[in-house]
């Protein structure tokens, strides 16, 4: 019975958000509040970047025969090789019962109710306040809120990261391996996970850095078996089973790196997301982003400290994780992500950056759990909630003729 009154929790806290950024176009409300919504109702929600693309690929199986008789539908190349298939995939499974758009968001909600259940059990170990905190997660940062409640595969990617990372700290290779391995079919980002399970890897065949991870050393030892490096091995193979399917549908194997130049979106010098002349930066009003990495430096930071100090001999004066202690995995992940979005000339670095969000949220939890951050989060729903009506109001594909995606 505590489980199932846990269970319809997170739930609520998982629907509710998502239900009221739906409700002014479940309405078909023309105004809300200062915003003008146009009365055409959910194709609102539908048509926010990059939902199409993704919907397209699921009804045209990534046939570049099909995807050119869609006049909505920009060279193949330069974008649909750039969203991965897994998301299209489960799209596809519901697609031609209940609609392709509709689908997409059904499979998005059940992302969203999966990965909240994930970060409640994950954080627990942490918090003892995880149900708030997972509410939390749900609309901040604010983007998340917008992408809990569109087309994307982002919540799908976040669970698989977040699962992965969990069965490799408690040691269940095999596992991180098939997540790890479905994460790079749903997003490229999660290649980052190789290298890091590799620096893991070493960092576990190092002398200890505390008494904490002395003990993870022994266990590793003891566990070791080839299940730790398939771990390593199976983002890699994700990426190539992705390039294998492109050689057979576009007839390029390396698709989806000559579509990220042709849409100029190549890796970069670092930090070049600060570079006005970019093609997906084009402004110089970047101070939010600049703040976004401090956040991630200052978690690297964060973490380093929390792990120096889990050994009881280092009297910690900054720790606010009382709960479990903290597997290096996570430390590698954030260094190694953090430095891999230092590469992409994008000014949309939070969405990009939504997979270190639930790492932030755990290494900080005692802030949030604050009655400061309290007031202040509650204070700020409505601020938050136009921002979301807002923006999905601006970033919209534009589609004129809806019978393209039938």
């Amino acid at each position: 019975m505590h489980t199932y009154k846990i269970n319809l929790k997170i739930a609520l806290v998982t629907f509710v958000p998502v239900l009221l950024v739906y409700l002014p176009f479940l309405l078909h409300l023309k105004h809300f509040y200062f915003l003008n919504l146009s009365d055409s109702g959910m194709q609102q929600i539908y048509k926010n970047w990059d939902g199409p693309n993704f919907v397209l690929n699921a009804i045209t199986g990534y046939d570049p025969i099909q995807i050119a008789k869609h006049t909505f539908a920009p060279k193949p190349y330069e974008y649909y090789a750039n969203h991965f298939p897994l998301y299209s995939w489960w799209i596809s499974l519901l697609g031609p019962v209940i609609g392709y758009f509709q689908s997409a968001l059904v499979v998005n909600i059940c992302s969203n109710l999966i990965v909240n259940v994930v970060f409640y059990k994950w954080v627990s170990k942490y918090s003892q306040h995880p149900l708030w905190l997972t509410f939390v997660f749900t609309v901040f940062p604010p983007r998340y809120w917008i992408v809990r409640s569109v087309i994307s595969p982002e919540m799908l990617l976040i669970a698989l990261v977040l699962s992965t990372l969990w069965k490799w700290e408690r040691g269940l290779y095999v596992r991180a391996a098939l997540l790890s391995f479905l994460a790079v079919l749903t997003k490229f980002q999660a290649i980052i996970l190789a290298p890091v399970f590799l620096l893991t890897l070493l960092v576990q065949q190092l002398p200890p850095i505390t008494t904490i991870t002395c003990e993870w050393r022994k266990k590793f030892h003891q566990k070791f078996a080839l299940s730790a490096i398939v771990a390593v091995i199976a983002p890699i193979a994700g990426y190539l089973l992705i390039a294998f399917f492109y050689q057979y549908k576009f007839g390029d194997f390396y698709a989806y790196f000559n579509g990220q130049k042709g849409v100029g979106m190549g890796a970069a010098l670092p930090f070049s997301m600060f570079n006005s002349a970019e093609k997906w930066v084009g402004t110089g009003w970047l101070e939010h982003t600049a703040l976004y990495f401090v956040g991630m430096f200052t978690l690297i930071g964060k973490l380093w400290t929390e792990i120096k100090n889990q050994n009881p001999k280092v009297k910690s004066k900054s720790s606010g994780l009382e709960g479990a202690p903290i597997h290096p995995v996570y430390l590698s992940f954030v260094i190694g992500y953090t430095a891999m979005l230092t590469l992409i000339p994008q000014v949309d670095i939070m969405r990009l950056a939504m997979p270190l969000a639930p790492i932030f949220i755990m290494a900080f939890h005692n802030f949030f759990e604050s009655k400061t951050f309290h007031i202040g989060l509650l204070l700020s729903l409505p601020a938050l909630y136009m921002y979301a009506l807002n923006f999905i109001m601006t970033n919209q594909a534009g589609i004129s003729d809806w019978g393209l995606f039938k």
